[in-house]
């Protein structure tokens, strides 16, 4: 497929996206009730006297509002991080890509510390060691995850445990990273965060590296890695011929995909955004798309192969039709004509299909089902795909 942008798709991405930001629906607001538990609970966990002065806090996301995510109707979950009374080194794994051990030194005496290293399990066991009554009525915890119930409203919260460390005290360098981004200078400077998470192979003092601040850094720098997470996130959740199969972290992984190939994404607009669809639908013809910073997490593990497969080749089939109305409107620009020749298929439904050859010999082909408006343009199949027009 050519890399020459297409001035006329440009216009009409354009288009999609000034209608889905004046459609799109105001942030999710997180109810008062769900805001004075989190913060009771915090209250009552740095208040125990039995936590060997460790102190809870929510991670840094900006806004309260921020800080709480909903997962569903009165189930959210929330980044909780721990502070320990003692220093902590972070240590890369050399196994596990994008996954850091914690080294407190063998002289430190804590239950979550085994042998020098915090271990994930021990997070765990230890928080429901300190428990008090009030808190031991609400909280479910295992290895990783806290389940916060609050009886009287209903309301479940995920409790996710976080450990923040120096990206300067790293005793070795990330070059995954700062070989691909001009960022090295400036990793410091953001926060990082060691996450518990299951490790392949397994590893019971390795954690998850997880850096939101740097992530959120990294999508502001491409000038079109938010307009193409939008419009991607339309068409893959909205659009009528894709949304009755429900894939889950979609929205996570459309955004991992675009931080992955940032160094390599073109700068107009539509090469940018046919880019990142061309390298989702190949993610989810494999059924994974890795995490960005811990290429062995697969964001889809929770989906099933089948799923997956059935998700890909609608998708699929709707990135072909974007592909083939780009080389008509670079045909359109360039004076040439795409034919159509009329067909009729085992249902004796009308069809039209739009046929057009590159000057490489390269054939693009896509269907149309008859309608009382046949000769709408290709524009108006492009803001279908996103969801800006009706089917």
């Amino acid at each position: 497929m050519s890399e020459t942008s297409s001035k006329l798709l440009c216009q009409t991405l354009n288009t999609a996206l000034r209608t889905l930001v004046l459609r799109d629906s105001p942030p999710v607001k997180i109810p008062q009730h769900v805001l004075s538990l989190q913060k009771d609970i915090l209250k009552e966990l740095n208040k125990i006297d039995g936590s060997n002065g460790a102190r809870f806090s929510l991670v840094e996301m900006g806004c309260p509002q921020q800080q709480i995510h909903k997962v569903e109707e009165d189930a959210y979950e929330v980044f909780v991080k721990v502070q320990f009374p003692f220093k902590l080194t972070p240590i890369r794994d050399e196994v596990r890509p994008g996954f850091v051990m914690l080294y407190a030194g063998d002289k430190v005496n804590h239950p979550t510390v085994y042998q020098g290293f915090v271990f994930r399990e021990l997070i765990g066991s230890w928080l429901m060691g300190i428990s008090t009554p009030k808190l031991s009525s609400m909280l479910r915890l295992d290895a990783s995850t806290a389940q916060v119930e609050a009886p009287q409203t209903g309301v479940h919260l995920t409790w996710l445990p976080v450990i923040e460390f120096q990206h300067s005290d790293w005793q070795l360098p990330c070059p995954w990273l700062t070989e691909s981004h001009d960022l090295k200078p400036d990793l410091a400077a953001y926060r990082w965060y060691a996450v518990p998470q299951v490790t392949t192979p397994f590893e019971h003092r390795s954690f998850m590296v997880w850096a939101p601040e740097l992530e959120r850094r990294l999508m502001a720098a491409h000038p079109h890695s938010r307009g193409v997470l939008r419009l991607l996130m339309s068409t893959c959740t909205k659009n009528q011929n894709i949304m009755r199969i429900k894939i889950k972290g979609l929205d996570d992984a459309i955004r991992a995909v675009i931080l992955q190939e940032l160094p390599r994404l073109p700068c107009d607009l539509d090469t940018c955004c046919i880019a990142v669809f061309e390298t989702l639908v190949n993610h989810i013809e494999r059924g994974s798309v890795p995490r960005y910073l811990t290429p062995n997490v697969n964001m889809f593990h929770f989906n099933d192969l089948v799923t997956l497969e059935r998700y890909h080749q609608k998708l699929k089939s709707t990135f072909q039709s974007l592909k083939a109305f780009r080389e008509e409107a670079l045909a359109e620009e360039r004076g040439e004509e795409v034919y159509k020749k009329d067909e009729r298929n085992s249902d004796d439904e009308e069809r039209y299909k739009y046929i057009y050859v590159d000057d490489k010999g390269r054939r693009y082909e896509f269907d149309q089902t008859d309608s009382s408006d046949e000769d709408e343009s290709w524009s108006a199949y492009v803001l279908r795909i996103f969801d800006v027009l009706e089917y």
